[in-house]
């Protein structure tokens, strides 16, 4: 077993291998429960988005990249 750090996000980790082997549905889910367990992060909303529109659920992804606009006006 490997120790990891508290801070140390694997959820996200992880899902962009999914992501970069083409599994989509499956990096969705892990970038979904990244924002979960890791708190809401906006490299989690705009990557899960990119997932969901290459699933063609285009409704979920504008969705999520709302997320990230919204939230990079709010930390300006």
């Amino acid at each position: 077993m490997f120790p990891f750090k508290a801070s140390q996000d694997i959820c996200f980790d992880v899902a962009r291998v999914y992501m970069a082997l083409k599994d989509y549905d499956k990096a969705a889910e892990l970038f979904l429960l990244s924002i979960r367990l890791c708190g809401d992060h906006h490299a989690c909303w705009y990557n899960r988005g990119v997932c969901l529109f290459f699933m063609g659920q285009f409704s979920q992804a504008r969705f999520c990249f709302f997320r990230v606009g919204r939230r990079n006006r709010v930390e300006e």
